[in-house]
């Protein structure tokens, strides 16, 4: 329905729908967690970058597959030091 909605927008020439698994889609996540949530970058299918930690929280990047950053955030908010979370995924 999405897709549909977006190729009938003068604007958009092409809009193509792909699978949540396939390779070309990459996540895009920022993620508001306690201060000191370790971090550590261990899978190659998901990058972490600190943007900033504060002394009440630390701001993270997160880039890669989808469902890499699905379960980074899912341990995050299991091991509750989760605060919040916006993500998209898209591709190029």
């Amino acid at each position: 329905m999405l897709k549909r909605s977006l190729q009938r927008l003068p604007t958009i020439s092409k809009a193509t729908a792909y699978e949540y698994e396939d390779d070309r889609l990459r996540a895009i996540a920022i993620a508001q967690l306690l201060p000191n949530t370790p971090v550590a970058d261990g899978d190659e299918a998901l990058h972490f970058e600190i943007i900033t930690r504060t002394d009440t929280a630390l701001i993270l990047l997160l880039s890669g597959k989808p469902t890499a950053a699905e379960g980074a955030i899912a341990h995050f908010r299991q091991q509750q030091q989760l605060k919040d979370v916006v993500m998209s995924a898209i591709t190029v």
